[in-house]
């Protein structure tokens, strides 16, 4: 570590050690030292590629770098308030594993960097943004056919579903209780199999982003009226594709996408148009909550106070509750909380995230649903050595994923690697901290795109650098 770096790193560190001992409590002292313990060692032990797994990262939205910072911004931090919230052996555990992330998680990116290295002298091409701005070609017929497929899907899932709960908002504001309902009823409890709520979902979360950020790009390859009104339109459809539900997420989502692809191919980066982006991903949330609490004489406070409890206490909240109901309430599940092991068991797979929820809301006949990060289901099955082996291997498999984009954009900031980076910031942001991770690369369709990775790079069905 550079020594430039010591003098203002031990004065950050006294501050945050002064500032924890003379403002918090003593139930808070474990959660919150061991916090700091464990960013120290991560930033510590990846400092040499902190450009690709450490914080440093951000600003080239490396997809390890986003991990971290949203499991420290909305997991960890929140956690330590949490922790003081719970009996002294829940806390324990709670801590524990919680923390335990940050000293397993950088092993898995160092073992998937074995299998799969990146090279940093090399990566310097990505991180620094190409001063010579290429020419970039879209393929004007890949993209009709995107979207051809694309609306295929949603017209058949409108089919099944036989309503628009965004529309009806818009039309009669108000009634949150009454939209919830319309919401799961959109999807969550819709009669489709498992193939329809994939090809569902895939469409969301995959096949409308990438369609947007090609599009983002078609605009701008010449900047003709009908260019510009044949690109609306397309996004006016992935916009409103994304958003029919109601759910909040996937709209906010695909501004982030394009949002990610115009900053990508940037000439020149910078943290304000980071902050732009997040207030500007902000704009749909806000709208929805706004006419869900339509009518409301404290409109404004509730939004922001919803708003703020969905993004930095809940997350963590909702995870705690998995170790105050296992083993206290029921016994590990050994594997039956996800298809990938309840296979094994012959009752079969447990609803474990609407089990937590009817014990959390003290509702037995609740259809919601209580998401937490990948975390919860590894306790309630194994303890904390799912915890651990959880950490380890999601630590290998977000190198893996990364490295494949870099790889097959051979160190470059072509199509390929802003459509994967565009891909995956929503889902490791959004999606994150609020489900497993088989449900962020199976459900949410991004180890789709990367089984494709290779077989467009070999066709070349996706070429130049912005």
């Amino acid at each position: 570590m550079s020594s430039l770096l010591i003098q203002p790193l031990v004065v950050l560190i006294f501050t945050a050690v002064a500032l924890g001992t003379f403002l918090l409590s003593e139930v808070y002292y474990t959660s919150y030292f061991a916090t700091i313990a464990g960013i120290l060692f991560i930033s510590t032990l990846t400092y040499n590629k902190r450009y690709i797994w450490g914080f440093h990262g951000l600003f080239n939205l490396a997809i390890p770098s986003i991990v971290l910072s949203i499991y420290t911004v909305i997991i960890a931090i929140p956690s330590i308030y949490i922790a003081g919230t719970l009996e002294e052996t829940v806390r324990s555990a709670y801590t524990f594993a919680v923390v335990s992330f940050y000293f397993v998680y950088p092993l898995g990116l160092l073992i998937g960097d074995i299998l799969m290295p990146i090279k940093p002298a090399r990566f310097n091409d990505v991180y620094v943004q190409e001063k010579v701005k290429k020419e970039l070609k879209v393929n004007v017929r890949l993209l009709y056919a995107l979207v051809t497929f694309s609306l295929i899907l949603f017209l058949f899932y409108m089919y099944k579903a036989k309503t628009a709960p965004f529309l009806e908002l818009i039309f009669n504001p108000g009634d949150a209780a009454k939209y919830a309902l319309m919401r799961e009823g959109a999807f969550k409890t819709l009669s489709m199999n498992r193939v329809e709520q994939y090809l569902f979902s895939w469409n969301r979360s995959l096949l409308v982003p990438i369609i947007a950020v090609i599009t983002t790009f078609y605009m701008r390859e010449k900047k003709n009226f009908s260019r510009y009104a044949i690109g609306a339109t397309i996004l006016s459809y992935g916009f409103f594709v994304n958003i029919i539900t109601l759910e909040k997420a996937p709209a906010a989502s695909l501004f982030i996408t394009i949002l990610v692809a115009i900053y990508l191919s940037r000439k020149n980066r910078n943290v304000k148009f980071i902050l732009y982006g997040i207030v500007i991903s902000f704009i749909i949330p806000l709208s929805i909550y706004y006419l869900l609490q339509f009518g409301r004489d404290d409109i404004w406070r509730v939004i922001f106070l919803s708003l703020l409890l969905r993004l930095f206490i809940m997350p963590a909240q909702a995870l705690s509750w998995y170790f105050v109901i296992f083993p206290q309430i029921h016994e590990f599940l050994l594997g039956r909380s996800s298809q990938l092991f309840s296979w094994m068991h012959v009752e079969g797979t447990f609803p474990v995230s609407n089990y937590v929820m009817k014990i959390w809301w003290d509702n037995p006949t609740t259809t919601g649903f209580a998401n937490a990060i990948y975390l919860g289901n590894y306790w309630a099955d194994f303890g904390i050595y799912g915890v651990l082996i959880a950490h380890l291997f999601f630590g290998f498999i977000i190198h893996l994923t990364y490295a494949s984009i870099v790889n097959a954009s051979k160190y470059s900031i072509d199509l390929k690697y802003i459509i994967g980076i565009a891909i995956a910031v929503p889902i490791f942001t959004f999606g994150f901290f609020s489900s497993n991770f088989t449900i962020l690369y199976i459900t949410r369709g991004l180890i789709v795109w990367l089984a494709f990775l290779f077989y467009m790079n070999k066709k070349q069905l996706f070429h130049g650098t912005p």
